[in-house]
């Protein structure tokens, strides 16, 4: 993403002109970003002002701290991008030419790929990256910042459905984290098909129910956010969004190993 044109410097004399008696072109720097789908910080260098460099430089340094995987947002000058964080993990970008406007063009876009009732509470800030800031900024804890997958199963259908799911968590990746789910589920319920959900990384998925008063019936729901908190409060706003009371239960840390199975309808979660 470059957003102006490459010039050399040249030290300037009184008056804006340069020694050679030439205006001076604005000093341009250059910045990137590059990230890594396992890992919920970002590798950030800026302050070049060869173009290309930026990019070069930031796109190695992640891929030696990671082992590999990295990709490019990339390349900027004279302006900030915004990083923030979906509630399943995910990371977005944004563009602007202050921090402000940055920040809103990335809150935008992350909205923009969670629906509401997927995610309704808006997305968080992991920081915002001037161009000009001429030093890297890289994950403080690389090993914390290493996502730990985890998912639910239950059966597909109604039909042989008994309100239990299967979650498990503490994977190193997304395949084995749903892998384990679904197995886990099929297992309990002599080889029926079972459907996975609620994927998320370095997150919490909570478990709850949206009930009516008076009735029998519930409805059996999970959200996956990035904190307990933010877990337990974004149910409550999809049950607030139905106009239905809401029944918190279990909240999984996708970050602690384990496979459990839980009753929606009795509300207990027993470790396998």
């Amino acid at each position: 993403m470059d957003t102006s044109n490459p010039s050399v410097p040249v030290p300037l004399c009184p008056g804006g002109t340069s020694q050679q008696g030439q205006p001076q072109a604005a000093l341009v720097d250059y910045a990137n970003i590059a990230w890594h789908p396992d890992y919920d910080e970002v590798w950030f260098g800026g302050g070049w002002t060869q173009r290309g460099r930026s990019e070069a430089e930031v796109l190695a340094l992640c891929n030696r701290e990671t082992g590999g995987g990295c990709s490019s947002i990339g390349e900027y000058s004279n302006s900030y991008l915004a990083i923030v964080k979906s509630g399943n993990g995910d990371l977005y970008y944004g563009w602007g030419q202050g921090s402000g406007a940055a920040r809103k063009d990335a809150l935008k876009n992350c909205r923009t790929n969670r629906r509401a009732n997927v995610q309704p509470l808006p997305c968080e800030l992991v920081g915002t990256y001037n161009a000009l800031t001429r030093k890297y900024i890289t994950p403080k804890d690389l090993k914390s910042a290493r996502k730990l997958y985890g998912a639910g199963a239950w059966v597909v259908g109604t039909e042989g459905y008994d309100r239990r799911a299967w979650f498990a968590t503490g994977h190193p990746s997304r395949e084995a984290a749903t892998s384990a789910a679904i197995a886990a589920c099929k297992k309990a319920n002599s080889g029926r098909e079972c459907e996975a959900f609620g994927l998320t990384g370095n997150g919490f998925i909570q478990a709850f129910q949206m009930t009516v008063r008076g009735e029998k019936t519930a409805d059996d729901m999970v959200i996956v956010e990035t904190s307990a908190k933010r877990a337990g409060d974004a149910a409550k706003a999809v049950c607030k969004a139905n106009k239905k009371a809401c029944v918190l239960q279990t909240t999984f840390d996708t970050r602690k190993p384990g496979l459990f199975e839980h009753s929606f309808k009795t509300g207990v979660t027993s470790p396998l």
